[in-house]
């Protein structure tokens, strides 16, 4: 049976992270819930066009958890604070009312007084097990993030929202800089290599010291979503498509959905390539990011198999 979707009443509220020197906080009010079909703002060229990470960079804005600064850049090479990181996290995991109630909590933080921005997220954080207090009962939130400590966070996160958890050693980790992992942090790192969220460089090192610039934290964020099953609003095989009417049909575990999608704003991609439209076909299997606020109009597909 073919049905035409209904408005999803949720709301979504999402950040952005960071990389070296100074960062931005950017955060998107969540949408009131529309039932009639918005249209996209049109894809314009941006500064993260091109970039290596634009598939995921554009998936995190059609998704409603980014947005840029004011003169439309995103600028994937800032820093990520550590505060930006766990935000970035949580609201993607929907846990945004949760941190607005730890708001009113009294901080654990010696550094995070209640006024702070952060300050229902880094409460929650702690109160879920993702961070501790450093030395002086501190979480020195507008520190850079490094990759170490980006792992430790997102493999917790894993572990608290689904995935499982295996004991590694640096030993076993297949990177040339392994023994420079902390070792508070090697579990997490040899989890999420488990998983396939992390790789090495080109030189085959893990650079546990590094900053993480505002792409890398984009991506993780997207693999983490991957890993727990919640990276796409709908996924199924194109049955059909009126180009015509801006409509497809997906079959979705034996069920037909019939999605609306603008020709002119959707944003397509397969295997990192951003296409137009008619890439779209009959035969293809894709997921697929409702336009914020909605279900139903497509903002962003991805081809997953053609």
């Amino acid at each position: 049976m073919t049905r035409f979707a209904t408005p999803r009443w949720r709301e979504r509220r999402t950040l952005i992270p960071a990389a070296v020197g100074t960062l931005a906080l950017l955060v998107i009010d969540a949408a009131a819930l529309c039932l009639y079909c918005p249209r996209p703002a049109a894809a314009s060229p941006v500064d993260w066009f091109g970039h290596w990470a634009e598939q995921e960079i554009a998936y995190c804005f059609r998704r409603g958890m980014v947005t840029g600064y004011p003169d439309d850049t995103f600028r994937p090479g800032a820093v990520c604070s550590r505060s930006e990181f766990v935000v970035l996290l949580l609201r993607a995991l929907g846990e945004e009312e949760q941190a607005r109630t730890m708001r009113r909590v009294a901080s654990s933080f010696a550094d995070v007084p209640l006024s702070h921005w952060a300050g229902g997220y880094l409460e929650l954080a702690f109160a879920l097990g993702l961070i501790s207090p450093g030395e002086g009962q501190t979480a020195a939130p507008q520190a850079p993030l490094t990759r170490s400590e980006m792992a430790v966070v997102a493999a917790k996160a894993l572990a608290r929202f689904g995935c499982g958890w295996q004991d590694v050693s640096s030993a076993t980790l297949p990177f040339g800089d392994a023994v420079q992992i902390p070792r508070e942090a090697v579990g997490s790192v040899g989890q999420l290599h488990a998983l396939g969220l992390v790789a090495g460089d080109e030189k085959g090192l893990f650079r546990p010291n590094d900053f993480v610039s505002r792409g890398e934290a984009v991506v993780m964020s997207v693999r983490i979503l991957q890993a727990l099953g919640k990276l796409w609003d709908v996924e199924g095989n194109v049955v059909s498509v009126d180009k015509a009417n801006g409509t497809l049909v997906l079959d979705t575990l034996g069920e037909r959905l019939t999605l609306r999608y603008w020709p002119d704003t959707i944003l397509v991609y397969r295997s990192g390539r951003r296409l137009n439209a008619d890439a779209i076909a009959p035969g293809s299997r894709v997921g697929v990011v409702f336009t914020k606020g909605t279900f139903g109009t497509v903002s962003y597909a991805k081809i997953i198999t053609r």
